[in-house]
């Protein structure tokens, strides 16, 4: 795997898929290599080409951790500046 100008090797436990006889890492060995990396899990396996940003992960967590009376506001502000930030988007 190359990351800007590191190539990293990994050395994995892995388990035999019986179909395919292919080995692949498990589920947690590959859980751990996406931490380390970085990146979400879906984005290591190739199912999104979004790399998740941590800052939002981070506050988005701490969103859900709010009692209802306090993030129903919070997310009807987060709303409306994304509303005005795609109108924004699509004016200019």
């Amino acid at each position: 795997m190359v990351i800007g100008k590191w190539i990293i090797v990994m050395i994995v436990p892995v388990q035999a898929t019986p179909t395919a006889g292919a080995a692949k890492p498990t589920i947690e060995v590959a859980s751990k290599i996406a931490r380390i990396l970085g990146v979400s899990l879906d984005y290591l396996v190739g199912n999104t080409d979004m790399e998740l940003d941590k800052a939002v992960i981070d506050r988005v967590i701490e969103i859900q951790g709010l009692p209802d009376e306090d993030k129903s506001p919070i997310l009807y502000t987060l709303d409306n500046l994304l509303q005005n930030a795609r109108t924004k988007k699509a004016f200019c």
